[in-house]
């Protein structure tokens, strides 16, 4: 396996983990009583914002805050979000 294969399968793994633990926020989310299910209109609004605020929550976890790779995690964020 050459490195860009390695990148990609510890990127997927990673992302297959969070996606469960994503999940597990979203109906900690809906259950929390910080929404109004009885008074939703049944649009994408809330949902939307659901997985808006989970997805942020989630990426926390690796932007590297208040540690020596802050800048450098930064730096490859927004060098691949130009390619993506």
């Amino acid at each position: 396996m050459n490195n860009q294969e390695k990148i990609e399968s510890l990127a997927i793994e990673m992302l297959e983990q969070s996606f469960e633990a994503m999940k597990a926020k979203i109906t900690k989310a809906v259950r929390s009583g910080a929404i109004d299910a009885e008074s939703w209109e049944g649009n994408y609004l809330t949902p939307k914002a659901i997985v808006a605020a989970v997805l942020e929550s989630e990426s926390w976890q690796y932007l590297g805050r208040n540690t020596g790779i802050e800048k450098q995690v930064k730096k490859e964020i927004k060098n691949i979000q130009y390619f993506i």
